[in-house]
């Protein structure tokens, strides 16, 4: 039986769970980057990259993450936002 959050009462039958998308460590390292406020410049530096490596990076997450599709926000910024507050979550104590 699947628990109740799962249930979607306006249609028959289940809803399946929507999974986080996950990014590989690379492009995480990317998203921490941009969530500190830094340039492509800086962060090919920063990871031994080429700049336009990280400008096809950044786009990638943008795709996965879902923020590619929206041409009313800037990007970047909600992907800043997004690293800060996973950041954020992260550094939560965890409850035992």
């Amino acid at each position: 039986m699947l628990p109740t959050t799962c249930i979607d009462r306006r249609k028959r039958g289940p809803r399946l769970p929507v999974r986080a998308p996950t990014l590989t460590p690379v492009l995480a390292a990317v998203a921490f980057w941009v969530g500190e406020a830094m340039s492509n410049e800086g962060i090919g530096r920063q990871m031994n990259l080429a700049p336009g490596t990280v400008k096809q990076y950044v786009f990638r997450v943008y795709g996965i993450l879902g923020f590619a599709q929206e041409r009313d926000t800037n990007s970047r910024v909600r992907l800043a936002r997004w690293a800060w507050e996973r950041a954020k979550a992260d550094a939560r104590p965890k409850a035992a």
